[in-house]
């Protein structure tokens, strides 16, 4: 029964009746063979989500009959004990005032779900009516949860992530039976699989443009502000697209690689809505997402984001995009991380054997970023100067980064710094440790006006020419000045570098 002709049917009926017969009767005619029945069990001291419409509870599957013959040696000792599987229960939350719209909506989401199979979509393994008298949704368990909140991991790389999510979008908007629009992309509908896969999830604001079954495509705004496209907002009624999608999707990537909701700094709807509506959207200042947020990603984000709803990117190219960049991403990382290891380096490497605090921010420059740390369990204070490149400039800034490397490794004198050693186990890239100096560089040392500077100067001379007169040729630092000197404890000048030391010759 189309969910047009059960809205007129019960138009005139209690919101129990329509739970107890005609819901019944659509679960009966339309998805009988999605229908699980008693053979579902929740368990509600583990509610593992919410949201408008519904909690979700880890629960378990008992196998049918056929499937657990299957799996075994088709004898009846393999039904006993029932094989079981881990699920994720999303039990429907109405109020009766809004009953049949929910019900509407969670059929559309069914009837949509129903039709998918793709390595990024999370299956849909059936429905029961078993619990609450209403209507719940069966799905695997993924105990990684959403990717919004696994990325909160600083350990986390999102980038796999994105190209999963654009993948799994592509597959829908190009889907057999005529395009489907997800309608509520962003980091939480988005689940992270045991090897680390983005899983679409949450189809109730999908539709399907061209079923049989009849699906409500125009309707009010639903959904997260944040990333809904600026068309959404400039009329009562309006008509979810692929280009919504789309736009949905940048803000999905700016999410993870920020690690933060869209428009995080504004304190209310009124203004987000604003913002979308009648501003440009501009890079989000320095920050955790300094990493992540590569000009390369920031492109991506903004042919995504085009005002005209026609002229934005359709998915095939973003995901063309995406999947160039990840490409050219891993080569160039892979090749330099195996340099990093090889002969030269291997007395340098540290491994795991290094943390950082990402709280604790020392310092930043044009190729990396510094924290404090710790080495071997806490028990010396490093600082880790992490490198950062845009994804298609990462070549030349980590040959840099492991030039220094290989000159600093060399040096050893009481006015430079020492190098420690080096870990590629941060961002997927390659950082440098050093001794943490907790009185700072220089300059900002001496504004503390108890302070004589003139005792540094003779220890930077000295470093200096060290470095110029260093026994393999000459050393040019090429960046001396007071904030790329570091203090000891001592108040002895350190010469370090926010730039690149080079060795002076072929």
């Amino acid at each position: 029964m189309p969910p047009e002709q059960y809205a007129t049917n019960s138009s005139s009926l209690s919101n129990k009746t329509i739970l107890n017969t005609e819901l019944q009767i659509v679960v009966d005619q339309r998805f009988a063979w999605f229908d699980l029945g008693h053979r579902v069990f929740r368990d509600t001291s583990k509610r593992i989500g919410s949201s408008t419409y519904g909690d979700v509870f880890e629960g378990t599957l008992i196998l049918s009959p056929e499937q657990a013959k299957a799996s075994g040696n088709g004898t009846e000792e393999t039904l006993i004990p029932q094989p079981k599987q881990k699920v994720a229960v999303k039990v429907v939350r109405y109020v009766d005032k809004n009953a049949l719209t929910v019900l509407m909506r969670v059929l559309r989401e069914i009837y949509v779900w129903s039709n998918l199979a793709h390595e990024n979509v999370v299956e849909l393994l059936g429905i029961t009516t078993n619990f609450d008298d209403t209507i719940s949704i069966v799905s695997p368990l993924i105990p990684r949860g959403d990717a919004f909140r696994y990325v909160q991991d600083p350990n986390v790389d999102p980038r796999p992530l994105i190209l999963g999510i654009a993948n799994g979008l592509h597959y829908l908007h190009t889907y057999a039976q005529g395009p489907i629009i997800h309608g509520g992309i962003k980091g939480a509908n988005v689940l992270v699989s045991n090897d680390g896969h983005a899983l679409l999830t949450d189809f109730g604001s999908s539709c399907l443009a061209e079923a049989s079954f009849s699906l409500v495509v125009n309707g009010d705004l639903e959904g997260t502000f944040d990333w809904m496209a600026p068309e959404y907002f400039k009329a009562d009624k309006f008509t979810m697209s692929a280009a919504g999608d789309v736009w949905a999707f940048g803000m999905t990537i700016l999410e993870l690689l920020t690690r933060k909701r869209p428009f995080d700094h504004l304190q209310n709807i009124g203004a987000i809505i604003n913002h979308i509506v009648h501003k440009e959207l501009t890079c989000p200042s320095l920050d955790a997402s300094f990493f992540r947020l590569t000009d390369e990603w920031w492109s991506i984000c903004l042919s995504c984001w085009n005002r005209d709803p026609a002229q934005r990117a359709p998915m095939s190219d973003v995901v063309e995009k995406v999947r160039t960049l990840q490409t050219e991403s891993k080569i160039i990382v892979g090749k330099l991380l195996q340099s990093a290891v090889d002969q030269r380096f291997a007395s340098l490497a540290l491994g795991h054997r290094v943390s950082r605090d990402e709280s604790k921010l020392v310092g930043f420059g044009t190729y990396g970023i510094v924290y404090e740390g710790t080495l071997d369990s806490g028990q010396i204070k490093v600082a880790v100067k992490v490198a950062r490149y845009g994804d298609k400039s990462a070549l030349p800034v980590l040959e840099k980064l492991l030039k220094e490397v290989y000159v600093w490794s060399k040096l050893d004198h009481e006015n430079v710094i020492k190098l420690l050693g080096l870990t590629a186990a941060f961002d997927h890239t390659l950082s440098v440790v050093s001794p943490l100096m907790s009185r700072g560089n220089a300059f900002d040392y001496v504004q503390d006006s108890d302070v004589d500077p003139r005792p540094l100067i003779p220890g930077i001379a000295n470093g200096l020419h060290y470095l110029h007169t260093y026994k393999e040729g000459p050393i040019i630092h090429g960046d001396i000045k007071g904030r790329n000197i570091l203090v000891s404890n001592e108040g002895h000048a350190l010469l370090t570098s926010k730039r690149y030391l080079e060795l002076d010759g072929p």
